[in-house]
């Protein structure tokens, strides 16, 4: 069974790569717009920042 935490962190990273691969999607019908790029640019920030803190969480969890 998943810990809250844990369950709420995934919940968010999937939420957060669904929202990249539709970014992705636009970027490519848009052929490159500036716009989206920067989107793609923020999801992969916050999805390398959920992952560090999984890990923090995950560290502390089995210690």
């Amino acid at each position: 069974m998943l810990l809250g935490t844990q369950a709420t962190l995934i919940n968010r990273m999937e939420r957060v790569k669904a929202l990249k691969k539709d970014a992705e999607y636009y970027h490519e019908i848009t052929e490159g717009d500036r716009y989206w790029e920067g989107q793609i640019a923020v999801y992969n920030e916050e999805l390398n920042f959920l992952d560090e803190i999984m890990r923090d969480y995950l560290s502390g969890v089995m210690k």
